[in-house]
């Protein structure tokens, strides 16, 4: 009851805030991902809907900085595949990219993606490593060593900037139901990171929190139905 109380009142004091509309900016879009450094956000593709109401995928990146917009790569052949329902995370001055869904054409069902890339001095690099499989809907962060760590339907993936490499980590404790997205974050001062919510396989909306500390790789519940 205390974790509860705690989550509920951290929740509270961080809406004591105002929202405000700025100009400019990436258009109208959903299912994209971001990624803070501190100084600046990044987001990148997903679907765009233009005025008639037809969608299309993108592949643009884009910077908020300064309380202004930049569109710091365009939409190009050269880019990473036009995808949503993927992950963005800041490593080691480098932007890493996983995974996420090409709905493709209308009716097809699209693809499910496993590449992985790097964005970084300005351009975009496919690395050699793959995801064990495609993989969206998935929840991505990094820790200080500049470690990715990602939440998967079904496992936890580490990506390790020293060797660029991905792998799959065993866990132990009590770790979330299989479920897609979720959202994480790295707590304060610590190596751990916090999952909630989501949509389990079911379909059913999830309300529960877990931690998982990555340097034991031990999961624990703040709180379960």
């Amino acid at each position: 009851m205390a974790v509860r109380t705690a989550l509920a009142l951290a929740t509270a004091l961080a809406l004591d805030a105002r929202w405000s509309k700025l100009p400019g900016g990436p258009s109208a879009r959903s299912g994209a991902c971001a990624s803070a450094d501190g100084g600046a956000v990044h987001v990148f593709g997903g679907y765009l809907e233009a005025a008639d109401g037809s969608r299309s995928v993108s592949n643009d990146l884009w910077r908020f900085a300064d309380g202004t917009w930049t569109e710091v790569a365009a939409a190009s052949p050269g880019a990473p595949r036009p995808r949503l329902c993927s992950t963005l995370c800041e490593t080691k001055g480098s932007l890493l990219l996983l995974g996420g869904w090409d709905p493709g054409a209308k009716g097809d069902g699209g693809d499910i993606l496993d590449d992985v890339w790097l964005y970084e001095k300005g351009a975009w690099t496919e690395l050699d490593a793959r995801l064990p499989g495609p993989r969206s809907r998935h929840a991505a962060c990094s820790l200080d060593d500049g470690r990715v760590v990602a939440v998967t339907h079904r496992e936890v993936l580490v990506y390790d900037p020293k060797t660029r490499s991905v792998r799959k980590q065993e866990t132990t404790g009590s770790a979330p139901s299989s479920r897609g997205l979720h959202v994480a974050a790295k707590l304060d001062g610590s190596s751990s990171i916090l999952v909630w919510g989501g949509a389990d396989q079911s379909g059913a909306m999830c309300d529960d929190a877990f931690v998982l500390d990555c340097d034991t790789w031990t999961w624990r519940a703040l709180y379960a139905r």
